[in-house]
């Protein structure tokens, strides 16, 4: 009877620290989850109908769908000679938001808070140097060697920057990543090579520009899921959905959020379309685009168009 009576006292104490334990565990659970990007700002051309027929899609049948919609624009993408003329012609890689000086936006050396280490006024071609600013070439964010120099791939201008070639050189075939320890070589601009908190080798862009490069690998990823890419040691996409491995999805997804869609990276968008065919990179024009396809509980796909300005 008393044995009784002391569980019926302590029912309600076991009941709360369930309550507890059970909220603390959702709290820790929300913590993984990246906020959701204002779109609000965002202005875009409702009259454009690139992806209206991927409206009120989700998760791989969305992807799917993407595959299809850009695989219909793959004849406009042009020659990789042709890379070096789009850079000189074309305002996708302009810059018309730090110096304002029309010189090339170059990743590697923009110093968005001073003055540029080096700068180029346009592309200027060259041969790897011992130091940085003797050159520029055409830096694959997705290496070569990972989709075998294959067409259209190898001169798709939507990752295919123009950058400086010492700073290239030394990012190498290694994927774009967070460095947790061992810093082996730092940029003048404070671009470094070091080891993931996995002990892997990544390259790390400076925060300004952490979102551009996110952007461009989920690009790739929907762009080009039907491709037999190579899966070399340094590789981080697979066969199977989401098509690339979930350490890097899941920092890709974080820079997205972090450094959210810019009016460079629409003008770039904008302007490689332009060139390209009418290719876009849908994760510029919708912000948001990953909880779509590669959120645990994906919502639907709302088409408005394509993204054109930013207020």
């Amino acid at each position: 009877m008393k044995f009784k009576k002391l569980l019926l006292l302590l029912a309600p104490s076991i009941t709360l620290g369930a309550t507890i334990m059970s909220v603390s565990c959702t709290a820790k659970q929300e913590t993984k989850t990246q906020p959701v990007i204002n779109e609000n700002k965002y202005v875009y051309d409702n009259t454009n109908k690139y992806y209206e027929a991927a409206d009120g899609l989700k998760g791989k049948e969305l992807l799917d769908k993407l595959l299809e919609i850009q695989s219909k624009h793959f004849g406009g993408v042009g020659s990789y000679g042709g890379l070096k003329s789009f850079y000189k012609t074309y305002n996708a890689f302009k810059d018309k938001y730090y110096e304002k000086d029309n010189s090339l936006l170059d990743i590697y050396s923009e110093n968005p808070d001073g003055n540029d280490p080096y700068n180029y006024p346009t592309y200027v071609g060259g041969n790897a140097t011992g130091k940085e600013g003797g050159g520029t070439n055409r830096e694959h964010l997705i290496p070569q060697s990972w989709f075998g120099k294959s067409s259209p791939m190898v001169s798709d201008a939507h990752h295919v920057f123009p950058t400086d070639i010492k700073v290239n050189g030394i990012r190498g075939n290694y994927p774009h990543g967070d460095v947790a320890n061992s810093v082996q070589w730092t940029s003048e601009n404070g671009s470094k090579l070091g080891q993931s908190a996995s002990n892997i080798t990544v390259f790390e862009p400076i925060n300004t520009f952490k979102g551009d490069i996110a952007r461009a690998y989920l690009y790739f990823t929907v762009t080009y899921s039907n491709k037999a890419l190579n899966e070399t040691s340094q590789s981080i996409f697979k066969t199977v959905f989401p098509f690339i491995k979930e350490e890097f999805l899941d920092t890709y997804i974080k820079w997205n959020k972090q450094d959210e869609v810019s009016k460079w990276d629409i003008d770039r968008n904008n302007e490689t379309a332009k060139y390209q065919g009418g290719l876009r990179n849908p994760f510029i024009d919708y912000p948001n685009l990953d909880e779509s396809i590669f959120g645990s509980d994906p919502k639907p796909f709302i088409n408005k168009g394509i993204l054109v300005d930013i207020k």
